[in-house]
């Protein structure tokens, strides 16, 4: 999916003025409904007081109707899975698994699946 994105952007970019707002957004939403999986490489930084303290990078994955699967490379490999009911996140080095209902998850990745679903 994430290949028509950019090209599509940069289309947009150009054809602004020439095409009617509600008909570019449209076809961005048709598109967005029957895409059926996203895969995207991700970075987030944590900060406390404006200073960035944790920085974690990897790749998510999404399908539908509402799993998602998030591939932390760096600093250490950990795994969070959404399967539409159950929320786990892996953490080799300590060898241990969470488990939660995804409906109960307070980790702020879970309604993204949720959302996914829809």
């Amino acid at each position: 999916m994430l290949q028509w994105v950019r090209p599509l952007f940069f289309f947009l970019l150009t054809v602004t003025n020439s095409l009617d707002v509600k008909a570019i957004v449209a076809r961005l939403q048709a598109k967005y409904r029957s895409a059926r999986t996203l895969q995207a490489a991700f970075l987030e930084r944590y900060t406390e007081n404006g200073r960035v303290v944790r920085t974690e990078a990897g790749t998510a994955y999404f399908r539908r109707p509402g799993k998602m699967r998030w591939e932390y490379a760096a600093p250490e490999k950990n795994l969070f899975l959404v399967d539409g009911k159950t929320a786990w996140f892996y953490v080799p080095a300590d060898h241990s698994v969470t488990r939660v209902p995804a409906n109960e998850s307070a980790d702020w990745r879970t309604p993204l699946a949720l959302l996914a679903a829809a």
